[in-house]
């Protein structure tokens, strides 16, 4: 994972349409989303420039920031 200051406070599950499991965490700086419809992981900056700033992060560095998070939570 990219070393980032961008951390998960809270991750809300959702049920889709389609009976899949979408997320969306939310950060300091944005929401790290997944609609749960087959679609990528992806961040939403609150502000243009935070969009810019993580917009380098792909969708595994997300990922591995929600991993972090639950590991955390279970502990």
């Amino acid at each position: 994972m990219r070393d980032t200051n961008l951390k998960v406070k809270e991750i809300n599950y959702f049920k889709t349409n389609r009976g899949y499991v979408g997320y969306k965490a939310t950060t300091d700086y944005g929401s790290i989303l997944n609609d749960g419809d087959g679609g990528p992981t992806y961040f939403v900056g609150n502000t243009p420039e935070d969009q810019k700033f993580y917009s380098n992060l792909s969708e595994w560095d997300l990922e591995e920031l929600l991993d972090v998070f639950e590991a955390k939570k279970k502990s």
